[in-house]
Order: C-alpha cells, then structure tokens, then sequence
C-alpha cells in the first residue's frame, strides 16, 4: 500500500491506526492472518467498553449524529498533514521531464521541444562554426561535402555531436542550393556509423533504440520528401546497415518509397523540374497551365519595343483564345467589363501573379430559330423529355467554357511589375486584336501584393 521506505518512518501504533482508518473508509480492508483479526477485534471491543463508560459519565444527553461525528474525528485525525503528506510522496521527477517516448501532439520519437543541455548547446556551436568557416570559400556542393568530410574524419571513433552536426546542416542546405540533391542525402546518412545503432531484439526496435539518432535519420529523409527528392535502393542499404530492418527510419524509407512515385507522376498537367530564371518563359508556362481551351493563343509585348514613351518599361504576356474574342464582340455596349487581380499562382518554388478580364455576364443564347409555326414541329419527337403541355420558346445553347460561376473569363495576363499602369496599357493592346473594347466601360478592381486596393485614376 506504502512506497518503499515509507512504513520505517511510523510505530506499529500509528500504522495499526492508519489501516483502521482503511477500513473505516472502504470497508473492505481483511488482514492476512488469524492473529491479528483477532487483535482488531479486542481493540474495537476496548474502544467500545470506554465509549459507554464516557457517555454514563457526561451530564448532558447528546443526540446519535453528534456522537458519530465524534467517533468519525477521533479516527481520522489520526496523523497530521505533514505526516500524510509524506505518506503519499509526489513523483517531481516525473513532472519535471515529461514523456519523451509518447507525444500525442506531436507524434515523434522526441519531441520537438526538446530542452538541450549545455553539451548540446555547446556542440550546435561548434557545428554552425564548421559551416561558417567552410562556407566562406563558397556555399555549394562541393563544400558542404567537404563539412561532412572533415567531421567524419575528426569523430570517426566516438562520434560526438552528431545529431547536433547533421541537424546543422539541414537548416543550411537550402542556403547552399543542396537542399535537392540525393548525392548530399546519401552523404549525409553515411556519416552516421554503421552497426552502432543496431537494435539486438524487436523489442529494442519497438521500443526506439537510440532515439535521437533516428529522428535526426528521419528528418533527413522527411528534408527529402519535402523537396521532391525520392530515395533509392542504396539508401535502403545504408539505413538498414545503420538502424536495421525493423526500425522506425526503415518504416519512413518505405512508405516514401511507396508513396512518392504515386504522387509525382499523379499530376497530368506536369511543371518541368528544372525552372527558368526568364520571367517571361515562366509567364507562358504558367499561361498555359491555367488555359482550359486548347486553342488558347499566347501573345507578349515589351513595352519598349511597342512604344516610344511607354508607362513602364515592361513585359506583358496575354492569354486569348479565338472563343472569348467572340464573347467580347458579343458582349453589351452598356454593361462593363471588369479587370480583378492580381492572383497568385505558384509553379513549384516561383511564384506568378495574374490578372482576369471577366463579365459578370454568361454568353448570350441563341435566337429562337426560322421557324415561322413553332405547331409544325414536334418538340416532343426530338425531345422525349418534354411533355406536351410544355410550350419551348428556344432552343437553348450551352454556355462556353469560360463561363465560371463568378462570371465569363475574357482573357487573362501576366505583367513585369504587376502594376496598374501595365494592366491599363495590357488593356490597350488588346484593343488592337479586339476594337469592340474601345466602346466598352472597363473597371479596374486591383489589389497589390500587400492586399492594398489600388484606386488611383487612370492616367
């Protein structure tokens, strides 16, 4: 019932009393031997004999609930709070440094609020120091190799700060451009030494042999799935060489190599994995990712090339199919047009923002049709759908498209500066292509990158 150590610091009086208080609260406490049950019970008969013994002596009659409230405080206040308190003694060990195997939040090996010690402190130092150093002469590939080299060779036996060193260079590969290459993923897992950190039972694996270690592997492995990179077969080698089969590394390594393949081919519009740095070859690019018409026609301005004295010195990159210059020349004098952006949309890392040109309108339908007696057709032959006591007026024609629940899309651009002043002369060289635009009002309804409205008046 006591932790160990506990009942040293009381008398067999005390202790004998603290149980009889068990069995007061409970009622379910039994002794282990005839002896003492037959103690207890000559202690209850003497503790009987001295109660009645004390109500013969009082002058004042007391009633039934009094009296057990008596007995109820004579029983438990048996020892005092400090005595109690020690009795049962708090685990501050345990609230100090929590869990470090179970985190229902976070779900890792360690979690990430991980309280370092000096040591570690010490070795994220000297780590950032090694990088700093050899970056001076250049952050690439070759350097950032060279870093792992020179720490491989210098704790190639006792291998400290590790995890502190390899943790170091992830938060860097970005900054050295190494941050997709599977040859620096592959050396940095070889950096790790080999047959150390073997489990030698399922129950070591389970249980998470060298905790820190594997999580530092599976962050790496998580930096890759984060950039696209996905393992291959000689990785498999170098962790099961490191952390064996059954560890939780090889279980992230496997469901990469599951899933990865999948999602990458998943996508039928697929973005090239080497980006150009040309801005107006990413314009197109991503032009024609956001066209749903096949026949979408791509045209680019330079400004400075169109014109003398241009706005701004700039680039404009239009999207139009033959379809939507018809909907322009099909649309109303007296129903404006609206320009909305800019829109952000991303092709992979790179970011491009667009403009719309839209209606709030649909396209227009048909006319009812020539035919003079609408009694001589037999609307229910060609539709077996309608009745007849259903009266068609016309013969309805589907919307294009470009009709969007928000409105008709009329053509779309992506500009240098993404400015106002670009969107009214974008808007001016679609004039050209489309004269109907001369005599339609255009609103323009821009909002810059920080999410402003801009609302100055056309110049």
């Amino acid at each position: 019932m006591f932790p160990r150590g506990v009942c040293t610091r009381f008398s067999t009086s005390q202790l004998h009393l603290v149980l009889k208080q068990c069995k007061s609260l409970t009622g379910q406490f039994h002794t282990g031997s005839a002896e003492s049950s037959a103690a207890e019970k000559q202690h209850e008969r003497q503790q009987g004999n001295q109660l009645e013994n004390q109500q013969d002596n009082q002058q004042e009659t007391k009633s039934d609930s009094d009296l057990a409230t008596k007995e109820n405080s004579e029983q438990v206040q048996v020892l005092t709070e400090e005595q109690m308190s020690s009795i049962q003694p708090q685990n501050e060990a345990a609230s100090k440094h929590p869990d470090l195997w179970k985190n229902p939040i976070d779900m890792r090996i360690l979690p990430k609020k991980y309280k370092f010690t000096d040591e570690e402190k010490k070795m994220f130092q000297l780590s950032t120091y090694i990088f700093h150093e050899i970056g001076e002469s250049g952050k690439n590939k070759r350097n950032f190799l060279k870093a792992l080299a020179i720490y491989k060779k210098r704790e190639k036996v006792y291998n400290r700060g590790l995890v502190e060193f390899l943790s170091t260079g992830l938060d860097n590969m970005k900054e050295w451009g190494v941050h997709k290459d599977k040859e620096v993923y592959k050396a940095m897992i070889g950096t790790m030494p080999q047959e150390k950190f073997l489990p030698k039972s399922k129950w070591m694996a389970e249980l998470g042999h060298y905790p820190k270690q594997q999580q530092c592997a599976i962050d790496i492995l998580e930096k890759m799935q984060n950039n696209g990179v996905i393992p291959d077969e000689k990785m498999e080698e170098m962790i099961e060489e490191r952390f064996g089969i059954s560890s939780y590394v090889m279980r992230k390594y496997t469901r990469m190599l599951y899933w990865m393949p999948k999602f990458r081919h998943a996508n039928p519009y697929p973005v090239p994995w080497q980006l150009t740095d040309d801005p107006i070859q990413l314009a197109i690019i991503a032009l024609k990712r956001m066209a749903i018409d096949l026949n979408n026609k791509i045209t680019v301005w330079k400004t400075a090339e169109v014109e003398e004295i241009p706005l701004e010195d700039t680039f404009i990159v239009s999207a139009q199919s033959p379809d939507q210059a018809e909907l322009i020349s099909a649309h109303s004098v007296d129903v404006p047009l609206v320009v909305e952006g800019s829109y952000s949309v991303w092709l992979r890392h790179k970011q491009q923002h667009y403009f719309v040109l839209k209606s709030d309108q649909g396209r227009p339908h048909a006319p009812a049709g020539d035919v003079e007696d609408d009694s001589e057709v037999d609307w229910t032959g060609l539709n077996p759908y309608l009745t007849e006591n259903e009266d068609d007026q016309a013969v309805l024609v589907p919307p294009s498209i470009h009709c969007q629940d928000d409105g008709t899309v009329m053509a779309t651009c992506i500009t240098g500066t993404s400015s106002r002043d670009s969107v009214v002369t974008w808007i001016r060289y679609l004039q050209q292509s489309n004269p109907k635009l001369e005599h339609i009002p255009i609103l323009f309804s821009i909002k810059t990158h920080t999410g402003q409205l801009d609302v100055r008046p056309p110049t």
